[in-house]
């Protein structure tokens, strides 16, 4: 459910990194667990096909994580989109209605003005196509995720952030670039996707 995922859905989460890697599906289907890309997958029908109930289901989840996060003295953090890049107006009452919850996600999209929802963070995030788009993020004040095979840093005069320590973008420092190890076949790219160190 993203409009600029065709080096993502090849090189990355889509299906060669982490728990949506082809191997770790695999693993899920064996044991006769229902896989987290078929649960992904359920989540984005149930969203498309029924809205209006996907939204009651996220606001329930979502009070439960709160109480649970409360339980370990934690602040709850949490990112709507993982493999879509959708608007966040659509979960405007979600975010609205949970002001105490720290709401992120990332995204190729440069026109998602976000600045009336306070407790939403967004991370632009680099591709081998959009390098203009990296500089009128950087420009408009945004940090920029790009995949390095070595982390170096500085990068575009930046300093670099390490992504892998933590995914709570929320936290990092700003200005800054968010730098991701290559991961999955991501480490065999030269589409330009992953910058390569000189």
């Amino acid at each position: 459910m993203c409009p600029n995922s065709a080096s993502c859905s090849k090189l990355c989460l889509g299906k060669t990194a982490g728990q949506y890697s082809d191997a770790f599906t695999a693993s899920q289907e064996k044991i006769g667990q229902t896989s987290v890309r078929q649960r992904a997958l359920n989540r984005s029908v149930a969203f498309l096909r029924e809205p209006e109930a996907f939204a009651v289901r996220l606001f329930g989840d979502i009070e439960r994580a709160k109480r649970q996060a409360d339980l370990e003295g934690n602040h709850l953090g949490m990112r709507l989109n993982v493999l879509s890049d959708l608007h966040p107006r659509i979960f405007k009452k979600i975010i609205e209605n949970h002001p105490d919850v720290s709401f992120y996600d990332y995204t190729k999209m440069l026109n998602r003005k976000v600045a009336a929802y306070k407790n939403y963070h967004l991370t632009f995030s680099r591709s081998e196509s959009n390098d203009k788009d990296v500089a009128r993020a950087i420009t408009q004040g945004m940090n920029v995720a790009v995949v390095f095979d070595a982390v170096p840093e500085r990068y575009l005069g930046l300093p670099v952030f390490n992504g892998d320590d933590s995914d709570l973008r929320f936290l990092d420092p700003s200005p800054c670039i968010v730098g991701l190890k290559n991961k999955g076949r991501a480490r065999l790219d030269d589409t330009g996707f992953v910058i390569h160190a000189a």
